[in-house]
């Protein structure tokens, strides 16, 4: 009996020293997880994980970063797989930095005035994320997170768009797009509906551009700090030497010229256009005819040549609209300097007359200077537009406007992605539930699990019996 008595006595001793051993081993596992982070994926695809890039850019991180999604909660279908989407994804992020720096909320879109997230300045779309660090803000579209090809969803390019949006806040100073003033060009800080261009000021402002006005003065170059130089609508030609300051920007200094073709008769311009390999006809206008005008008789342009530029409009098949428009094409001669390649962009279809037919003609064309191999060449770029009222306030709120000049400039700045991180691919099919739906198969669910356990207790006392 003392011996059975002493043998339990053992054997509880052992199950208290291994409890309070595992109880020990446990708490130590809890602080170690508190002080050191680490996360694997299971599974082949791993779909969700971010990538060495993202990873470096979020180790890069001083200050919070705040990212705020403007999602507007009606329960539609498509704006329900947008926010799991987006929700994924953010998680990561918060995850990667083990949510001390990155904060994630979700606002609806008429909240976010009355929070001060934002200065009335900036240009918010009704579905956008907002990401604030420091004093930068920078708006990012919810169409700019998927990949579309002809019209159809085929993948989720969020973490590439996100991750170039963080670097871009990171980086010490925001790049600079000067508008140039003095020959009756749009202006940026002008309100009127016809030659303002203050809507598309904000609109740069929110993707994290600084615009300035800058007064051409002949005798001096332009600043070092122009990511981006614009000349918008000029009502006044240029004197030769501000062309060949032009021309001594882009040929020696690498500069990106952006150009609206206003209807001054600027022969000095016409030549530099020419000297890069561009036709501009500032003398005659394409008009719209009633067959294809869709927006009060405005030109309507859905046709785009393949490139950076254009393929979100091709992708999206999403038109642009102008009022008229110059043509402007690749010159059908050769070029002083053979090294500028010229792409044709946008297509209109109208008439130069009302009397006349209607046809095609090419109204956008790109010359840059493309880099050699043995030879360090700088990369000038100059954009030509013959259809500039398309920027204008009345019409950049236009969503095929406003993402034709805004890509037009992050191309011209080489703002965009350039590291490896791709689109995920998104499934074709997606299991969607209604709320009924839903709490019926929960409950079904809950049904079943208990019915399973009421089997296995009869069973029980059946068999103990």
């Amino acid at each position: 009996m003392l011996n059975f008595k002493h043998s339990n006595k053992i054997r509880c001793l052992n199950r208290l020293f291994f409890s309070s051993f595992a109880c020990l081993f446990a708490l130590f596992v809890i602080t170690l997880s508190g002080r050191y982070f680490y996360r694997t994926y299971v599974g082949s695809g791993a779909i969700n994980k971010l990538s060495d890039s993202t990873l470096r850019t979020m180790s890069t991180l001083k200050l919070p970063l705040e990212i705020y999604v403007l999602l507007e909660c009606n329960g539609e279908e498509a704006t329900d797989l947008v926010k799991k989407d987006i929700t994924k994804l953010l998680s990561e992020y918060v995850d990667s930095t083990r949510g001390n720096v990155v904060k994630v909320e979700f606002v609806d879109p008429g909240n976010v005035r009355s929070k001060n997230l934002v200065e009335s300045t900036i240009f918010l779309p009704t579905k956008a994320i907002l990401l604030k660090y420091a004093n930068k803000r920078k708006v990012i579209a919810i169409e700019e997170l998927y990949d579309v090809r002809n019209g159809e969803v085929v993948g989720f390019r969020g973490e590439q768009i996100l991750t170039d949006a963080i670097k871009d806040l990171v980086a010490e100073e925001r790049k600079v797009i000067y508008f140039l003033a003095g020959h009756g060009e749009c202006d940026v800080t002008d309100v009127s509906l016809t030659r303002g261009l203050s809507s598309l000021a904000n609109v740069l402002r929110s993707k994290n551009y600084d615009v300035k006005v800058l007064d051409f003065d002949p005798k001096s170059d332009i600043p070092n700090d122009a990511a981006l130089v614009v000349l918008w609508d000029p009502k006044a030609a240029l004197l030769p030497i501000e062309v060949s300051i032009f021309k001594k920007f882009l040929d020696e200094q690498g500069g990106k010229i952006m150009i609206g073709l206003g209807d001054a008769d600027d022969v000095a311009l016409t030549e530099f256009f020419a000297d890069h390999g561009i036709r501009a006809d500032n003398h005659s206008k394409i008009l719209s005819s009633a067959d294809h005008a869709k927006f009060y008789h405005d030109l309507v342009i859905n046709r785009y040549m393949p490139h950076k530029i254009t393929c979100e409009l091709i992708n999206f098949k999403i038109p642009v609209v102008c009022g008229e428009a110059h043509e402007v094409r690749e010159a059908d001669w050769s070029t002083e300097d053979d090294q500028f390649v010229v792409t044709d962009l946008l297509q209109a279809e109208g008439i130069l007359e009302p009397s006349e037919h209607c046809d095609k003609f090419i109204v956008a064309a790109l010359s840059e200077k493309q880099t050699s191999i043995s030879i360090d060449i700088l990369n000038g770029k100059l954009l030509v537009f013959g259809c500039p009222d398309f920027a204008i306030n009345s019409r950049i709120n236009i969503l095929g406007n406003r993402m034709l000049f805004c890509s037009a400039v992050d191309y011209m700045c080489n703002a965009g992605s350039e590291s490896d991180i791709t689109s995920n691919p998104v499934a074709k099919y997606r299991l969607t539930l209604t709320e009924k739906q839903y709490d019926s198969i929960v409950t079904f669910s809950y049904t079943l699990c208990c019915a399973f356990i009421a089997i296995g207790i009869i069973v029980y006392f059946f068999r103990r019996k």
